[in-house]
């Protein structure tokens, strides 16, 4: 499909976009969108007092012929196109069961390429965070932007899923 028909056309689950090719994008899980709405939520706070715009599920532009959406992007100021194609401050992935560990490095690996220098994901299965630092997952047990004052430590993220859904 060539990228102009990619971009004008509307799909019920807007798929992702690889030099010519659609791809879909793994259906998420109750859990999967609780994070995403936490994410949301707990950032949207420092979006009044900083300049930052917390986005979900926003198209952004890697680079030419290859578009994604990532789960939560966080913008230093806010995009001047409806289609951003300048690198966000953060980007957080949550997992979803179908997702591979070959993709899901290929995906961070084009984050890093593409200059996003944070770059977080959320293992709703493990109730684990990680940070890539461009070569592989380091786990962590926070999330931060020091310059923001904005921790998120591990135990909050996943407060509220194992209120609803505890390990057994």
């Amino acid at each position: 499909m060539p990228v102009e028909e990619y971009l004008r056309k509307r799909f019920e689950r807007e798929p992702e976009y690889r030099d010519g090719m659609l791809e879909e994008r793994p259906l998420p899980t109750f859990i999967h969108s609780l994070l995403q709405i936490f994410f949301a939520q707990h950032l949207v706070k420092w979006t009044e007092v900083d300049t930052l715009t917390v986005v979900a599920e926003l198209r952004v532009k890697l680079r030419s012929g290859r578009y994604v959406l990532p789960d939560i992007c966080i913008f230093e100021g806010a995009p001047t196109d409806n289609l951003p194609d300048l690198p966000p401050l953060a980007v957080v992935e949550v997992l979803s069961p179908d997702d591979t560990h070959a993709e899901l490095i290929a995906k961070l690996g084009e984050y890093h390429q593409w200059g996003v220098p944070n770059i977080w994901v959320v293992d709703p299965d493990s109730r684990t965070l990680q940070v890539f630092d461009g070569g592989r997952l380091q786990p962590t047990d926070a999330f931060s932007l020091a310059a923001y004052g904005i921790g998120i430590p591990q135990a909050e993220v996943f407060r509220k899923v194992n209120e609803r859904f505890p390990k057994s």
